[in-house]
């Protein structure tokens, strides 16, 4: 009974060996196991710490979603298709951003264009508001000093006048009185309730006080003393000549038909008479008419 029970005993120690010899087998590759999956966990933490960096570069907040990642891989898959449709049809990205750039930059440059231009239009209009203002100030002292010569020329012939000057309705109106003590009527008149003679040397009154205040290098006057009697035209001419000398620098054109009267004046003036016209018929002309009555 002892040795049945001594070969029991060994057989139940050699079992307990082998399942320990197993069961260390087993330990052994569970920490192997363990050791590859610890590398491989790693791993993974490195992946998803450089992937977790990338999404950070994109969006610095961390987006929770439940979708399966096969959904999320789809609609990128999806997405990136849509891109390289439409880079093929409006460029790559790198394209675009330079043109977005070169815009901007012609954008700047057009609006600093237009900030000088609003600025010159700005100084445009402040010197069209000075030159407007002068050119007021030049229209009334012109005007005042018109009816000053004007009124002064007249008194000589007895006469005083007005001159109504409307600028914006480019209107001129002469009116000519007699003076008080040489007629009972002081009523204004205009230029064409005067006679001829009147009326001309009214005329050429106007048109000194117009040449005393106007610059002009060439004068015409036609026919200034018809209708004119001989103290008026004395006096008109008289007037006339004074002017020409004062204003020897510039050139006096004046026509008349008629006779001009003795006046010292006109011995320093170039004085051309033309010819009286022919009053006989050409001959040719004449016997042209004989052929016609034929």
């Amino acid at each position: 009974d002892i040795k049945t029970k001594l070969l029991d005993a060994d057989a139940s120690l050699q079992k307990d060996k082998s399942q320990m010899k197993g069961l260390e087998e087993q330990k052994k590759a569970v920490e192997q196991s363990q050791l590859a999956s610890e590398r491989q966990l790693k791993t993974f933490s490195q992946q998803l710490k450089e992937l977790t960096e990338k999404a950070l570069e994109v969006s610095s907040e961390r987006i929770s979603s439940r979708r399966k990642p096969a959904a999320i891989t789809a609609e990128i898959e999806a997405l990136e298709s849509q891109l390289q449709v439409e880079e093929r049809r409006n460029g790559n990205k790198d394209e675009i951003a330079k043109q977005y750039e070169s815009s901007v930059a012609k954008y700047a440059n057009v609006k600093d264009r237009v900030q000088e231009l609003r600025a010159f239009v700005l100084e445009l209009e402040e010197m069209l508001n000075v030159r407007h203002d002068r050119y007021a100030e030049i229209c009334r002292q012109t005007v005042m000093r018109l009816r000053l010569v004007f009124g002064t020329t007249l008194l000589q012939q007895n006469f005083k006048g007005t001159l109504d000057i409307d600028h914006n309705k480019q209107h001129l109106a002469i009116r000519v009185e007699p003076k008080e003590g040489v007629s009972g009527d002081n009523v204004h008149q205009d230029l064409k309730a005067l006679s001829g003679g009147e009326r001309s040397f009214s005329t050429v009154c106007f048109m000194l006080a117009l040449w005393e205040a106007m610059e002009c290098p060439f004068s015409i006057m036609d026919e200034f003393d018809i209708f004119m009697d001989m103290g008026k035209r004395r006096v008109s001419l008289e007037m006339i000549l004074e002017m020409t000398r004062r204003k020897s620098a510039n050139q006096f054109v004046f026509l008349t038909p008629l006779e001009l009267p003795a006046i010292d004046a006109l011995q320093h003036v170039n004085i051309m008479v033309m010819p009286e016209p022919s009053r006989k018929r050409p001959a040719v002309a004449a016997a042209r008419n004989d052929d016609d009555d034929e």
